[in-house]
């Protein structure tokens, strides 16, 4: 169980630190529905151990829990082309992507 403590700790210091900035900042959060993203990525094998591992839903839980106590507005949204969406206008294209 160490290894999910450690986790967990993690998780609890990330969705703090997500907060604060959010809150410091007067801006909502935007978390992507991630239900089925195991299934759905496919990793080469060095990766797939901490991908596997890792706890998607759980960081979310106290991302949420903790925005809703500091009055943090978050939204989820569909993680198809988040990274190819350009934040100021929202048009989809391959080229938006950092290179």
């Amino acid at each position: 169980r160490k290894e999910s403590r450690r986790a967990k700790d993690i998780n609890h210091k990330i969705a703090k630190h997500v907060v604060a900035e959010a809150e410091r900042t007067g801006r909502g959060i935007a978390l992507e529905e991630l239900t089925g993203i195991r299934e759905r990525v496919r990793l080469q094998k060095p990766q797939r151990a901490t991908h596997s591992s890792w706890s998607f839903a759980q960081l979310g839980a106290f991302i949420a829990y903790k925005a809703r106590r500091a009055g943090v507005p978050v939204v989820y949204v569909d993680p198809a082309y988040t990274s190819r969406t350009c934040a100021e206008c929202g048009h989809v294209d391959k080229a938006n992507r950092v290179s």
